[in-house]
C-alpha cells in the first residue's frame, strides 16, 4: 500500500472472546507511507481492562519506534503482536477469574464449617449485659 488511506481493525485472542477481550485499532496511512509509519489510535478496548491498557500503548510506542522505512509487514506485524498481547491479558483474566472463584469457594467452605461447629454465630448479645 502506498499513499494516504486509512483501515480499521478489530483485533482478539480468538473468535470465542471476540466479545469480551478486544482491541479496535484505526491505521491512518500517510501520504509518504511506507516511509514515515502509519498513525495509529486506539478506538475500542473494553474499560473493564483498563490496567491493561498502558502495556497496550507502550507495545504499540516500541513497535513505532522500531519502524522502519523498508518493505516489511509493518502493520501485519503489530497487528500479531498485539493479538499475542490480547491472549495473555485474556489468560491472565481466566486466571483471576478462577482465583476468585476458589477464594468464594473456600470461604463459602470456611462458613459452613463455623456453621456446623461453632455456635457463637447463632447467638444474638443483648447490650443489657454489657458494661
Amino acid at each position: 500500500m502506498t499513499g494516504a488511506g486509512e483501515i480499521t481493525v478489530d483485533i482478539y485472542p480468538n473468535p470465542a472472546e471476540a466479545k469480551s477481550c478486544y482491541l479496535s485499532l484505526r491505521v491512518e496511512f500517510p501520504k509518504a507511507y511506507p516511509k514515515q509509519p502509519p498513525n495509529i489510535t486506539i478506538e475500542d478496548f473494553p474499560e473493564t481492562y483498563n490496567q491493561y491498557m498502558k502495556r497496550i500503548r507502550d507495545k504499540i510506542i516500541r513497535e513505532l519506534a522500531e519502524y522502519k522505512d523498508s518493505s516489511e509487514p509493518y502493520v501485519f506485524n503489530i497487528i500479531i503482536s498485539l493479538k499475542d498481547e490480547l491472549k495473555t491479558i485474556a489468560e491472565n483474566l481466566r486466571q483471576n477469574t478462577l482465583w476468585e472463584e476458589r477464594e468464594e469457594q473456600k470461604s463459602a467452605l470456611e462458613q459452613k464449617k463455623l456453621g456446623k461447629t461453632n455456635h457463637l454465630s447463632r447467638c444474638h448479645f443483648h447490650p443489657f449485659f454489657c458494661n
